[in-house]
């Protein structure tokens, strides 16, 4: 068995809210055990420079291989449901792409979290590396989006000194090279209470072990969170909230400088507000995305892409989770992930679109649940945590990603979970 101090706060994931939560609290003096899979592994994924403004989830390689490996390891089955989020072996963030979501009050009360006041933590995001940065006026989306039915909105974007998306586990490992935090590899597969203590049952180096901890954290993910938390409770089924897609490819007649993929805005129809579009330029991707999204032969259209695709931007429009109907249901060891198909959502843009915006025919019409990283609920804040994310009858085990939500908003959630990690990082006793 390994044992640790019982001073020390243990964390399981080092996603964006995993590290705002380390950074907060060792300013308090902590110490802190991270458990991560595969590190090793990912250090040397992570070696790799990206180009500047390009999202390292683009980049990230054996993509594929990882979500397989994720599923694996977590024994999930995934019934209509899909996901392309930038996970790494384990489930634990691997890369942090930059874009965050103004979050506006009616979120923060379906969340039950309008009486934390978490605006007032906003100035805790940047610092002298980390940049929350608001992205330039757009002349010419404004020009040609219809403002009679569509509102626009910016978005920020979370980088670096030089304007690059931060890598939220470079970040991480960073700390763990200045030995400001212990990192011990590890996947977590169970965690049990023991008297005033935890027992967390984790495969280490290909053995499996316990490690035993006073004060916990859960950053793992909503997936992997919420599988936990099953365990813990014994519960065989919890819903579980996403925002369905739908994507489109535009044309427009305008050359893209940069290969930045970050959002450059987002967008409402006036009579749809629980639908929220998302534009993004292209130009970053690889040839193969575009000849795959299309169903097209690759020899023959790479060229092709080559040249065009500078113009070409896409548009992904989230439903609120309120569309949603996603259910995580264990059986045995085994966890089935299974949706409903969403195919009748019939939003659509129709009067978005002028002479200088083409819309090009895209051959899936399925919305899919869980395509992007939009994931998050199934054990809602009033009713299984107290006011600083503590789970309830068992102390010192708090939640700080997105399991604990209970609604999702078509923009996303990250800014609002970053800020409620910054406040229980100060809050909580250490």
């Amino acid at each position: 068995m390994l044992e640790k101090n019982d001073n020390n706060i243990t964390i399981i994931g080092s996603g964006i809210n995993s590290y705002y939560f380390i950074k907060n609290i060792l300013k308090r003096g902590a110490k802190i055990n991270l458990i991560d899979f595969n590190v090793n592994n990912t250090q040397r994924n992570l070696n790799k420079k990206f180009k500047s403004n390009v999202s390292p989830k683009i980049q990230l390689k054996n993509f594929q291989s990882n979500v397989e490996s994720y599923k694996d390891l977590n024994n999930f089955d995934y019934i209509n449901f899909d996901t392309q989020s930038a996970l790494s072996i384990g489930g634990l963030s691997n890369v942090w792409g930059g874009t965050v979501y103004k979050f506006n009050e009616k979120d923060l009360w379906r969340n039950n979290l309008e009486k934390f006041e978490l605006s007032n933590y906003i100035k805790n995001v940047s610092d002298d590396e980390i940049f929350l940065k608001k992205p330039l006026y757009d002349e010419y989306f404004e020009k040609n989006i219809n403002k009679k039915n569509y509102k626009i909105k910016y978005n920020f974007n979370l980088v670096d000194k030089n304007e690059n998306p931060i890598n939220v586990k470079n970040k991480i490992l960073d700390l763990v090279t200045k030995k400001k935090i212990n990192l011990i590899e590890g996947f977590v597969e169970n965690i049990k209470k023991n008297n005033n203590h935890y027992d967390i049952v984790l495969i280490h180096k290909n053995k499996k072990v316990t490690f035993r901890s006073k004060k916990l954290i859960l950053a793992a993910g909503t997936l992997s969170t919420s599988k936990i938390l099953m365990k813990l409770l014994k519960i065989k089924r919890k819903r579980i909230l996403c925002t369905p897609l739908k994507q489109d490819l535009l044309f427009c007649f305008r050359n893209q400088n940069s290969n930045n993929l970050n959002s450059i805005l987002s967008f409402n129809h006036k009579d749809f507000k629980d639908v929220t579009g998302h534009i993004f330029p292209l130009k970053g991707l690889h040839n193969d995305f575009f000849t795959g999204y299309l169903n097209l032969n690759k020899n023959l259209f790479n060229p092709i892409f080559g040249l065009v695709k500078p113009f070409f931007y896409g548009i992904y429009n989230y439903y609120s989770s309120d569309y949603s109907n996603l259910n995580m249901m264990m059986a045995g060891d085994k966890f089935n992930i299974e949706g409903e198909n969403l195919t009748n959502l019939n939003f659509n843009l129709k009067k978005f679109y002028n002479f200088n915006l083409i819309k090009i025919p895209y051959y899936k019409k399925d919305v899919i649940q869980g395509i992007d990283n939009h994931l998050g609920g199934g054990f809602s804040l009033n009713e299984f945590f107290n006011n600083l994310n503590e789970l309830k009858n068992f102390p010192n085990l708090h939640v700080i990603d997105g399991a604990y939500l209970n609604y999702v908003p078509p923009l996303g959630y990250t800014l609002i979970t970053i800020l409620n990690s910054i406040r229980i990082a100060q809050k909580i006793k250490i």
